[in-house]
């Protein structure tokens, strides 16, 4: 369900500018990655189970890491050019424990709202950096572009911190991005 609220957002993206329309078929995959093992060997292991020759893209989903990350790198990878992808989820804990000291004169009802809204985002902003890369494109410098390496703007991640109230909130609600 989740996946599927995501892909019909990537969709409303793709569309409009690409003429690019993805639907997605679920399959089970019963891989478990080696202890230790980093997402380019789920990414190779993936391309051997199904090479993806009558599909546009194969997307893994793997489990998140047990940290907070806003790098691309550490959450997501994908042969560039190529169909294969993996996303990892997102471990949040952290991030929520910042929002609700942070947006404490917030209900709960409201800080749960801005907290599934920007998870939400940020896993839009993986799948449609990673699908870029399938694509072909390569990390862009500028801070903006979805294809920079950094999944949000350094401001976002301060240790724990968040930047001014207003900022932040213009920051967590936002639903542009850049392609």
């Amino acid at each position: 369900q989740e996946f599927q609220a995501i892909l019909d957002d990537a969709n409303d993206i793709l569309a409009p500018q690409f003429g690019v329309r993805l639907t997605a078929e679920l399959v089970s995959w019963s891989y478990t990655a080696p202890l230790g093992a980093n997402l380019e060997t789920t990414l190779k292991e993936l391309a051997q189970h199904d090479p993806g020759t009558d599909v546009f893209a194969v997307v893994a989903l793997t489990s998140s890491l047990t940290m907070v990350t806003n790098d691309f790198d550490q959450i997501g990878i994908a042969f560039s050019p190529g169909r294969h992808l993996v996303v990892r989820g997102y471990s949040d804990v952290r991030e929520r424990a910042a929002m609700e000291s942070y947006f404490e004169d917030l209900t709960k009802s409201e800080r749960d709202l801005m907290f599934e809204s920007r998870k939400h985002h940020k896993r839009l902003a993986l799948l449609l950096h990673e699908l870029g890369h399938t694509f072909g494109a390569q990390h862009a410098d500028a801070p903006t572009p979805i294809m920079t390496s950094r999944a949000m703007d350094a401001a976002a991640s301060h240790h724990g911190t968040m930047p001014s109230q207003a900022a932040a909130m213009n920051m967590l609600t936002s639903s542009s991005l850049s392609a």
